[in-house]
């Protein structure tokens, strides 16, 4: 069963055109990750083969199976420092949240002060009022002296003829 020769060329230029068309897609999806421009992915994502393969409407197993070279692009660019930017995004979080257990700590540790300081400024409230109740007691024992003490000068002075 031979078939005619026309018949053999056209689904090898179809082929052709196919896999032509999905090199372009990927190779501008690649442009457009690197512009940071996608379409179908979130802006900021990493460029590797699966978000390449989202941004092309391509599945990810064509590319690795069918454009080696473009898999190389992809992680070439990785390795060129094309990612650097969600690397260093994720070392600045990281050293953020260092920071932020810290500052954390430090406040935790001034609110334990702040209430040991409210509990020693309550004592210290409590004593002063003792101490203003017991002053305010010597005081009214003292004047009640004196009066006892003046008003027995008064009569002394006046048995005694003064």
């Amino acid at each position: 069963m031979n078939l005619p020769r026309e018949n053999t060329t056209a689904p090898r230029k179809r082929k052709r055109s196919s896999h032509e068309e999905t090199r372009t897609a990927l190779l501008e999806a690649i442009a457009r990750l690197r512009g940071a421009n996608p379409q179908r992915v979130d802006r900021g994502t990493a460029i590797t083969v699966s978000s390449v393969a989202r941004e092309a409407g391509v599945h990810r197993t064509r590319i690795c199976n069918h454009h080696a070279d473009i898999v190389a692009q992809i992680h070439g660019l990785q390795d060129d420092g094309g990612e650097q930017r969600p690397r260093a995004q994720y070392s600045a979080l990281a050293e953020a949240k260092r920071q932020h257990k810290a500052l954390r700590a430090i406040i935790e540790q001034l609110q334990e002060d702040k209430e040991r300081l409210a509990q020693h400024n309550y004592a210290l409230r409590r004593e002063n009022e003792e101490l203003k109740s017991q002053l305010t007691r010597k005081s009214q024992m003292l004047r009640e002296l004196t009066r006892t003490s003046n008003a027995a000068d008064t009569v002394g002075c006046a048995e005694s003829g003064y």
